[in-house]
């Protein structure tokens, strides 16, 4: 963001602590999914980045000094991991005034802070609760909002998981809920976002062989049950389950004869 600075001669300049706290008040946005990035700008992900600290306090929220100490640098003795959080948290001062907010002790992310974690679990939660959506929510959900895939800390690995989790229930709820309204264009979208983001999930198979027995398509309901049956032998060694086969009526038969008896979950 280009800001225009206005100089006027007979008024002191603030001074840094001032400076900190003015910028302080600036919006800054946040992006964990897919990336990361400040303000547009994405910071090399190297096991030291300074900007660990950042993502960590986005997705956990307030947490004490000597607790993000430990889980950033598990493998350091406790001083020598308190040494490393001062010297990243002066890093990120230089960097981005502001964008750490300490308290007592405790590290936290200001209020002027916005992360895309943030809106996209709203959005989610309100498809889930409410069913309710705009455009906006819908171009989000589609997305791959993978959190941090370039990132290996072990802490990022359940935080990625939750949200995967919480992205699939909401795109399968929403085409549920397309489907039954009659939206099979917006359907059709969201079945194959389900898709890419777990293709051994059940849902959006079964949300694709419904699209098209909606529209008609027989030949196409056949290929998606068949496709599904396939992977599921090929990487499971189980057959769909019978709520999936059932929507197809014998679509399948000639398939199933030769998959294992067991189930998909």
């Amino acid at each position: 963001m280009t800001r225009s600075v206005h100089l006027d001669v007979q008024k002191p300049r603030p001074t840094p602590a001032q400076g900190d706290r003015l910028g302080s008040h600036q919006p800054m946005r946040l992006c964990l999914l897919d990336g990361f990035s400040i303000d547009a700008w994405a910071p090399y992900p190297s096991p030291a980045s300074p900007w660990r600290i950042v993502a960590y306090l986005a997705l956990h929220g307030p947490t004490a000094r000597q607790r993000l100490a430990g889980i950033l640098w598990p493998e350091a003795t406790q001083e020598n991991a308190q040494g490393s959080l001062r010297s990243g948290l002066w890093r990120l001062q230089l960097k981005r005034p502001g964008i750490i907010d300490a308290q007592r002790g405790t590290l936290a992310l200001p209020r002027n802070v916005t992360t895309d974690v943030g809106d996209l679990s709203r959005t989610a939660h309100g498809v889930l609760e409410t069913g309710s959506f705009g455009n906006e929510d819908l171009a989000r959900l589609l997305r791959t909002n993978l959190l941090l895939p370039e990132w290996q800390d072990e802490w990022i690995t359940p935080e990625r998981e939750r949200l995967r989790q919480l992205h699939l229930h909401a795109l399968e709820s929403l085409a549920d809920r397309l489907v039954d309204a009659g939206e099979l264009a917006l359907a059709h979208q969201v079945s194959l976002a389900e898709l890419s983001a777990d293709p051994l999930c059940e849902a959006p198979h079964r949300h694709l062989i419904r699209l098209h027995l909606l529209q008609g398509n027989l030949a196409a309901a056949r290929q998606q049950y068949r496709s599904y049956a396939e992977l599921l032998t090929r990487e499971l060694g189980v057959a769909p389950n019978p709520s999936v086969r059932a929507l197809f009526g014998a679509a399948g038969s000639d398939h199933t004869q030769s998959t294992p008896r067991g189930k998909a979950r």
